[in-house]
């Protein structure tokens, strides 16, 4: 992984969700249609949670190393924990607390939404200033991971939501 590697990858996520959302009108990204829990915008706002979880994690595991006297990490990481096996599971996972959408969505969720992201960009900068791959913060299922695992796990769990905004855009639709 490259800090490249790891901007093209959200990067791509967001445009992908984006998109889905942005190709219909309002009325259809805030419905929740029949049989299930989110709309589309509140999918979006689930997304803004974890980008600013993961963010304020990467951040406070990027002080510590920095603290500590870590030099900054080399241009490709290697060895890092093999995430995209888990983009299937996303949905199969056991809510956490706290990582609830806002029901409904406000008005504000796309700005939400992007401001959320400008922190993730921004903590990716601040984790490869310093090397943070022996710092690690546990996943409430997946265990310990380090910074820059958490910032691909952002990525990783955006595309795993991509198939359930399809199914509820398809589903409102339909209606």
């Amino acid at each position: 992984m490259t800090k490249e590697s790891l901007h093209t990858e959200l990067s791509a996520a967001r445009t992908a969700t984006l998109s889905m959302i942005e190709a219909v009108d309002e009325a259809i990204r805030s419905r929740v249609p029949a049989g299930h829990t989110w709309s589309a915008l509140m999918v979006l706002d689930h997304l803004r949670i974890l980008d600013e979880q993961v963010a304020a994690v990467t951040q406070r595991l990027a002080a510590r190393a920095k603290k500590g006297g870590a030099e900054a990490p080399p241009d490709e990481l290697v060895g890092l924990r093999e995430l995209d096996s888990c983009e299937d599971g996303v949905m199969d996972a056991p809510s956490v607390p706290g990582m609830e959408p806002r029901d409904p969505a406000p008005a504000t969720v796309m700005t939400d939404a992007a401001a959320a992201r400008a922190k993730l960009i921004s903590a990716v900068e601040n984790v490869w200033a310093v090397d943070c791959r022996e710092r690690r913060f546990p996943h409430p299922w997946l265990g310990p991971m380090n910074a820059y695992e958490w910032l691909h796990f952002a990525a990783v769990h955006e595309r795993g939501h991509h198939a359930h905004l399809r199914t509820i855009l398809a589903a409102v639709e339909e209606r």
